[in-house]
Formats: structure tokens, sequence, C-alpha cells
């Protein structure tokens, strides 16, 4: 979290009404980069733009979209590129109390180490809900920084990851060659 400030906010309480974004190429394939008001909402990544916006559009249905380089976004692709913000960015996590709980228990997982869904549903002081993490760890808006991709099965094996399970080798294989 050197590079980053946490603001959580509950989904019902998004007011933000204009979404703005913008999609550049990663090691990683197309990402989107989505900033509102208070800082950056969700970093997505797909093959094709088509697929990123509709990503969006799904995570902030009613809200208006914008095409728009922001500071925020421009740090996101900078940070991406290994250029490391001067100033910290803020991730404007928008999900229920529960869903803000796995998220920032992610974020303890260290770069270039993997954990189980059971580790994670530990670490929220529950090993029995490691179900309900999976599902809130699916719904990460905020993709690589909150690193969803470290979490596997208990067996080892990659289990599933929404932006595809290729795209999570690619993510953990770049984490342990820094």
């Amino acid at each position: 979290m050197k590079y980053f400030t946490l603001i959580t906010q509950d989904k019902k309480q998004f007011d933000s009404i204009i979404v703005l974004y913008e999609i550049f190429d990663t090691a990683f394939g197309k990402c989107l980069v989505a900033t509102a008001d208070k800082g950056v909402v969700a970093i997505l990544f797909a093959d094709t733009k088509k697929a990123l916006l509709e990503d969006l559009g799904s995570r902030f249905s009613g809200k208006i979209f914008r095409v728009q380089a922001t500071s925020w976004s421009k740090d996101v692709q900078q940070y991406f590129e290994g250029v490391m913000p001067s100033t910290k960015i803020p991730l404007q996590l928008i999900g229920t109390s529960f869903q803000t709980e796995v998220w920032k228990a992610l974020l303890e997982v260290k770069s270039g180490t993997t954990c189980d869904y059971g580790a994670i549903a530990e670490k929220i002081g529950d090993r029995k809900k490691s179900r309900a993490v999976g599902t809130a760890i699916g719904n990460n808006p905020i993709g690589y920084i909150i690193p969803c991709h470290r979490v596997l099965r208990s067996d080892g094996g990659m289990g599933g990851y929404r932006w595809g399970i290729e795209r999570k080798k690619a993510m953990l294989s770049h984490e342990t060659l820094k």
C-alpha cells in the first residue's frame, strides 16, 4: 500500500454520476482504468475494448461514462510501466462491508507469493466463509493492485479468474520475475 490509499464506500452510497475512463495496453492485455470523484474505482482487463466496456457497464449501471484521462489513470498506467507514483493514488473501493473486508485482506498477500481462499477467510475471521470469500474476490473491481490473482485453490490449482487463467498466470509470473 506504499503507493495507494484506500477509501471504502458502500455501493448504495456511491453517488458519483459520471465515471471517467481510459483504456491502454499493458503486459496483461488491454486495461481500463475508471475513476470517479474520490479516486480509482476500477482497473479491468480484457482482450478487447468492447469486453472492457461491457465489464465497466455491468459494474456501474446507471452511470454516465466518459473517455477522459485523469491524473489517477495516468499514474496507474505509469505504475504498470514500472514508474512508481510520486503521490499516493486513492483507490475508491465500492462494495459491501464484507467485500471491502476481503479486498483489504488481499492487500496483505505479498507480491510474488500466493495463498488460498481459506487463508483469506481466516484473515477476516472465519475460515468457513471461503466460498463467500471466493465470490467477493471474483467481484474485485481493482485488478492487479488488489491482488486477487494471488489466490489459488486449496490444492494449489489456479482456480478461476475473472479475466482468464492465462492472464492470472502472466501476472503471477511477472511478480516472481521482479
